[in-house]
């Protein structure tokens, strides 16, 4: 494996992982209304951005630890699909393909690792 494409392997997961969740946050904005007071409007931003912030969190406490976000992504990708096709529409059916993508990416990661950080699981400390 050239080292450009244990780099891409490395960072491709991860930078797309931010990206979602840079997506997932940047609707905040549409749940604020002049309508509703300072408290409602907060309370609405907080509940949107769960999501967001439960994507980051895994992205952070795997970033080293590929299988968590491997197995979380896989895992949200085949839960959305399987809500699309409870519910018969296959509208968003680009967003489970795209997860368990994501999770193939971090697996890869996590099965080449030793050899996309270098040197031996030993000589890391864990």
């Amino acid at each position: 494996m050239t080292q450009r494409t244990r780099d891409i392997l490395y960072w491709s997961p991860r930078l797309l992982s931010l990206i979602v969740v840079g997506i997932a946050a940047k609707n905040l904005a549409d749940w604020i209304s002049p309508d509703k007071g300072f408290g409602e409007n907060l309370l609405s931003v907080l509940v949107h951005l769960i999501p967001a912030l439960l994507v980051l969190g895994v992205v952070a406490l795997s970033w080293r630890r590929e299988w968590i976000a491997g197995t979380f992504f896989v895992l949200l990708g085949l839960l959305r699909a399987a809500k699309d096709v409870a519910a018969g529409s296959a509208n968003h059916l680009w967003l489970a393909t795209f997860g368990v993508f994501l999770g193939l990416l971090f697996v890869l990661n996590w099965k080449y690792r030793d050899e996309l950080r270098g040197g031996s699981r030993r000589t890391r400390g864990y």
